[in-house]
């Protein structure tokens, strides 16, 4: 009996410390989580010039930086396969904006997320600003 009652006030006390847990996301995250993926999938298999049209030319020109133009469709091959797998924490600013963190944080380990900035514009989710981690 008492084990059920420490389970339950530790479920009160983190859905108090964090509002978001055990909810479900909502549509317009779950839309956006599928235009991440959708943009990382097309980075990986597609074409240069379709994979630019996901993104804005600052978007497109921090992704590159230090990368030669000869080799941008290896690393964005690269940048797709090494996020793909990395945990996605979406949060909604406006509803066509939202801020992306991609990664863990690990600060004993000096692991931290990239920050990515998406915005819908002409009928599609479109990658607008690249944060890299520290």
């Amino acid at each position: 009996m008492m084990t059920k009652c420490a389970c339950v006030v530790m479920l009160v006390l983190l859905g108090h410390a964090f509002p978001s847990f055990g909810q479900a996301p909502s549509p317009q995250e779950t839309e956006v989580a599928q235009a991440w993926h959708r943009l990382l999938k097309q980075l990986e298999t597609g074409s240069l010039a379709a994979s630019k049209e996901l993104m804005t030319d600052t978007a497109f020109a921090s992704l590159m930086q230090g990368v030669k133009p000869t080799a941008y469709g290896e690393a964005l091959r690269r940048f797709a396969v090494l996020y793909q797998q990395e945990p996605l924490r979406v949060r909604l600013l406006s509803p066509t904006e939202a801020a992306l963190e991609v990664g863990r944080l690990d600060l004993e380990a000096g692991y931290y997320p990239s920050g990515f900035r998406i915005e819908y514009r002409a009928g599609k989710w479109q990658l607008v600003a690249y944060y890299p981690s520290k």
